[in-house]
């Protein structure tokens, strides 16, 4: 897997290859946001993050929603897809930008 360089901050680089040893998760990013509306969207089949990781950290991050009475505003859409955003998922975020 190739780095995506221009996604994250420079100063992440120096974990690639080593990710399990930053020094927060991901489920500590969504938490972060709580309570405020979150949409994540993991396709089953993105070659560049595990479903299963993915579903983990939602399910530990909505802990924080639940403890702010929020967790509805945290959705995880995972479809049986490979990662790409076409007019099918753009449409979809729109929906649910809408119910926000």
């Amino acid at each position: 897997m190739d780095f995506p360089g221009d996604w994250f901050l420079k100063s992440l680089h120096k974990y690639y290859g080593r990710e399990n040893e930053l020094p927060i998760d991901a489920h500590v990013w969504y938490a972060l946001i709580a309570p405020r509306p979150c949409l994540v969207y993991s396709p089953r089949r993105d070659r560049e993050a595990d479903h299963a990781d993915v579903a983990a950290c939602v399910r530990r991050a909505r802990e924080m929603w639940r403890a702010t009475s929020s967790d509805k505003h945290l959705t995880h859409q995972s479809p049986n897809d490979i990662n790409r955003f076409q007019t099918d998922q753009h449409n979809g975020f729109l929906q649910w930008v809408k119910r926000q």
